[in-house]
């Protein structure tokens, strides 16, 4: 009869181990899914904004998007966000920067915040600028971003 309870005890054991390792690696299989959706939201995001596309920036922003500029400046919703990158997006022969490219040079991920260290480049720049940004996500949506971009900081090339 001890026998039979020292083994009943033994198998309820490894059943417990068995529970307790399968439960850790679904866990770090979730870590690590939440982990690539993050980068590619963020990464999304980037290679939009390179490619000027309003189209796809926009397609990430839900309703409630608030942007934190430098300087203190807050972009709240859809609309107001859109006419930020628009005026973003404008041709550096026509006062503008793009073409542009935004390359992270390091990036850090909290839970669903992406923090990235970018370099800045464009043609109408006598030198890169660096700066940095918190990405906010939740699910496929950026939901805020904090940057330190400011454009009073950039330098330009003289004009012929």
């Amino acid at each position: 009869m001890a026998r039979h309870a020292a083994g009943r005890m033994l198998l309820v054991l490894l059943l417990g181990l068995l529970l307790a390792v399968a439960a850790a690696g679904s866990t770090g299989a979730d870590r690590v899914d939440g982990e690539r959706q993050v980068w590619r939201v963020v990464m999304e995001h980037l290679n939009a904004l390179n490619a000027c596309s309003i189209r796809r920036l926009m397609a990430q922003h839900p309703p409630a998007i608030t942007f934190f500029n430098a300087g203190g400046s807050v972009v709240r919703g859809r609309s107001e966000v859109e006419d930020m990158y628009k005026g973003f997006c404008v041709h550096h022969r026509d006062g503008g920067l793009a073409p542009f490219r935004f390359k992270v040079l390091e990036a850090h991920r909290l839970g669903t915040t992406l923090y990235t260290r970018w370099r800045f480049t464009s043609p109408a720049l006598s030198r890169p600028y660096d700066g940095a940004d918190a990405y906010g996500t939740r699910g496929d949506k950026l939901v805020r971003i904090v940057s330190t971009f400011d454009g009073k900081e950039l330098k330009f090339k003289r004009r012929k």
